[in-house]
């Protein structure tokens, strides 16, 4: 198959500088203008070709004088923004944590932590006696002592039902040196069997078999291990290309999707939200993988703005739930503990602008959190009261929300998009299902979708931002001290509907992008450096209101659901194996 040379990302460095916008008003200027090294009426300085947005202590772009909070540290500044001088938390007297920048360009050392002062501080799990209030219960354990190791990191061994503590029990394949299997029971002909700190079995020392990271005859990939949809499976790799298995139109347009496992088979099934034209009527659907996806169950009726599944209890089912609008202007929310229960409705005044489920507080099972609308405020709701829990005001005309280690704490912080303000928001999460606003960074045009990878392997993660007025991607790069940026990732079209995941067997996570003015659906693979190139493309979907990456068949390879608004339609592709 050919494509177009437009298929490369060039990836080029355009560091944004909140405010970098020239603000000369010709009107009341004398002749001149912003930039000609003359100080006119209106400006604070003009060095002319000097003026710059990233050098220290010079006039800026817009004839502003440099001040803080502008994302360059100048004279008389500790820190600004992501400048930190090189400084870390272990120069600062710590021996841990992250640094970061206050708002008065001073250190902010709230997140950095001395072991060994018998206080559990930030990056510290504990600090002899004090567990910061955890047990061996909220580490997923069933009971047991938790204490702690002289690095401030919990010692688990104590720790009864859960992994560490060398029993192995429900879920795991092995804990320590507890094995109770070697390689040949595994389809090898020698070798030493391990376990991971994960508690999976690592097949790496094994020898004449799949899963020992050697490519062998009959293979076409091995990664050292058997782990579905991380690009090679079974030894066998996905090759670059997808076969079209399922396509249904509706009587309604498709407006919210997600896939799972909603029935236990292994297979990933669909649910589907669809709303009419005149915002009366709407369906909740379930399509089950059984029969090519013709076991059907309507589960709600009403103009349907977002449906979910979300795994509350890790031993049951997925729950789900569909968000329907109502006539005084409230929505409805449908929601059932699994797709044979009896259902539930309750109102609220807010609509999800975006709603996800995640594990938020570290115990089993995942949390339903949403920006609303119109209270533009962080809310969670929970499936075994049928309430709603209001987290944080956000403001600024929240939309897309992602869950995020932006500041490498351990601890899960939100990351949202402000279209209103042309911003991304961190929301700082405290370790208690407690959030605070944290930073924000202008990446200008119109922000619609996040997605978060360790895209160049690097141990941090990395964020990605689409903009449906500009033919770019906003890339702010995870390290140490948190995100940095903004870069620009070019493209032909404006992308908007975003998905990273691996789809080759390289290990480098890979690009899925929507672009609806051409009404594609396109599949960049990654090479670790920040450059992609297109794999796959398929036409005739414009507008994609959702975009999935699953295992839909249960052969361990990621496969793509598109639900496409204005033709109506989902369509399920299946990645072609090697």
């Amino acid at each position: 198959m050919r494509f177009p040379s437009h298929s490369l990302f060039y990836l080029f460095v355009s560091l944004f500088i909140l405010g970098a916008v020239p603000s000369c008003d010709d009107d009341e200027l004398p002749p001149g203008y912003c930039g000609n090294g003359i100080l006119n009426k209106g400006e604070e300085c003009d060095e002319g070709i000097s003026n710059s947005n990233l050098s220290p202590d010079a006039c800026r772009e817009d004839c502003t004088r440099p001040f803080c909070g502008d994302g360059i540290k100048d004279s008389g500044e500790a820190c600004d923004g992501f400048q930190l001088d090189q400084q870390t938390c272990s120069l600062q007297g710590f021996d841990r944590g992250v640094l970061s920048c206050t708002d008065a360009c001073t250190f902010n050392t709230t997140q950095c932590s001395l072991c060994g002062n018998s206080r559990a501080e930030a990056s510290e799990d504990c600090d002899f006696s004090d567990l910061g209030g955890m047990t061996c219960q909220t580490l997923g354990f069933t009971g047991g002592s938790l204490g702690c190791l002289g690095d401030c990191s919990f010692d688990q061994s104590s720790c009864a039902g859960g992994c560490g503590n060398s029993v192995v029990e429900l879920s795991e394949e092995c804990d320590g040196d507890s094995l109770e299997t070697t390689c040949e029971d595994h389809g090898f002909t020698g070798g030493v069997l391990s376990c991971s700190d994960s508690c999976l079995l690592d097949f790496s020392d094994c020898i004449g078999g799949c899963g020992n990271g050697i490519i062998e005859e009959g293979e076409s990939c091995d990664d050292g291990n058997n782990i579905p949809g991380d690009g090679c499976y079974n030894c066998r790799a996905p090759s670059g290309t997808y076969t079209l298995i399922w396509e249904t139109t509706f009587p309604y347009t498709p407006s919210a999707m997600d896939v799972g496992d909603f029935d236990g088979d292994g297979a990933g099934d669909i649910l589907i939200g669809t709303i009419s034209e005149d915002l009366s009527g709407g369906t909740m659907a379930l399509f089950l993988s059984t029969e090519n996806y013709q076991d059907q169950h309507n589960l709600a009726s009403g103009p349907m703005v977002n449906v979910l599944g979300a795994r509350v209890d890790p031993q049951a089912p997925e729950s789900l739930l569909g968000v329907s609008l109502t006539s005084d202007g409230t929505a409805s929310y449908h929601y059932f503990s699994d797709y044979l229960g009896a259902g539930n409705v309750v109102s609220y005044p807010d609509r999800p602008r975006a709603i996800i489920a995640a594990d938020v507080d570290g115990i089993p099972g995942e949390e339903v959190v949403f920006t609303g609308w119109p209270s533009q405020t962080l809310v969670q709701f929970s499936f075994a009261m049928g309430g709603f829990y209001s987290l944080l005001g956000i403001g600024g005309d929240p939309g897309d929300l992602i869950t995020m280690d932006f500041n490498n704490n351990g601890v899960i912080d939100f990351m949202t998009v402000r279209s209103a303000s042309q911003l991304v928001a961190m929301l700082l999460g405290l370790g208690d299902m407690t959030f605070t606003y944290h930073s924000a960074r202008y990446v200008g045009g119109r922000p619609s979708n996040l997605a978060s990878a360790d895209l160049n392997l690097d141990g941090y993660e990395d964020l990605l931002v689409t903009d449906t007025t500009n033919p770019y991607l906003y890339l702010l790069k995870g390290g140490s001290g948190g995100l940095s940026g903004a870069y620009f990732l070019e493209l032909t079209n404006n992308p908007h509907r975003i998905a990273i995941a691996n789809l080759n067997h390289d290990a480098v996570p890979d690009l899925v992008l929507s672009f609806p003015d051409s009404g594609e659906v396109v599949v960049y693979e990654a090479t670790g450096d920040f450059t992609y190139s297109e794999a796959f493309s398929m036409n005739g979907c414009h507008i994609p209101i959702a975009l999935r990456v699953a295992d839909m068949n249960g052969d361990g390879l990621n496969d793509l659901v598109v639900a496409c608004t204005q033709e109506k339609k989902v369509v399920v592709l299946l990645a072609d194996p090697m």
